[in-house]
């Protein structure tokens, strides 16, 4: 359904550049200790938006500046809605796509709430990776400080079908070691402990939120 609308959306000219996923320029680095997975996105780099510099953490909503209750009505892909979870949240083009399906996942868009991580947003990201059955579905979320373009709470969703040194990196009590940066994993295996996985990532998030610590 992703691909469908996104590829519609494409078709009818709706995003900033256009993002040919057969001719970009994409390369595998493969280093001694490290791989990665690199592309000329010579459009994004070019005809972006232009960003709100967010350098605070926790930055209030500014209702003056671009937020996503200001996007065009063809930007916007499908609703997602569930009365019984209380679940309100639009996926959107992103206008500047950074891979193939490059969408945005707004969860309670009305709230107008900024960009800082909440439960019930993670909780819907974690949803939402589980209906896929490709591997290759990806969701990353990106807070103010650490290259948020945007003050308003969303989730970035795409395909990437190259597979990432990441996805079988070792793990060691929820620490990522061999990894040019450190980090925090915490691994679902089973849906039914979504809860407690959520529970787990926030005690970090939290953290991050108190010490100031993009993320």
């Amino acid at each position: 359904m992703l691909k469908t609308k996104w590829l519609d959306a494409d078709d009818k000219n709706v995003f900033l550049h256009r993002f040919d996923n057969k001719t970009i320029l994409k390369r595998k680095i493969n280093g001694k200790l490290y791989s990665f997975v690199v592309h000329l996105n010579v459009g994004r780099g070019t005809m972006k938006r232009k960003p709100d510099h967010l350098s605070c953490l926790k930055p209030p909503f500014d209702h003056n500046k671009f937020n996503f209750n200001k996007i065009k009505r063809e930007e916007v892909l499908f609703k997602i809605k569930n009365t019984e979870n209380n679940i309100d949240a639009i996926i959107a083009i992103n206008s500047s796509p950074i891979e193939f399906c490059s969408s945005l996942l707004i969860p309670f868009p009305h709230l107008c709430l900024p960009q800082v991580l909440t439960k019930s947003s993670l909780h819907l990201a974690l949803s939402i990776m589980a209906l896929s059955r490709s591997r290759w579905l990806r969701m990353g979320y990106n807070s103010a400080g650490a290259a948020a373009s945007v003050n308003h709470l969303h989730w970035h969703l795409y395909y990437l079908e190259s597979h990432l040194m990441l996805e079988d990196i070792e793990i060691n009590k929820n620490m990522i070691h061999d990894w040019p940066l450190k980090a925090f994993a915490f691994e679902l295996t089973n849906f039914a402990d979504k809860d407690d996985i959520v529970d787990k990532a926030f005690r970090v998030i939290d953290i991050c939120l108190e010490k100031l610590i993009h993320h």
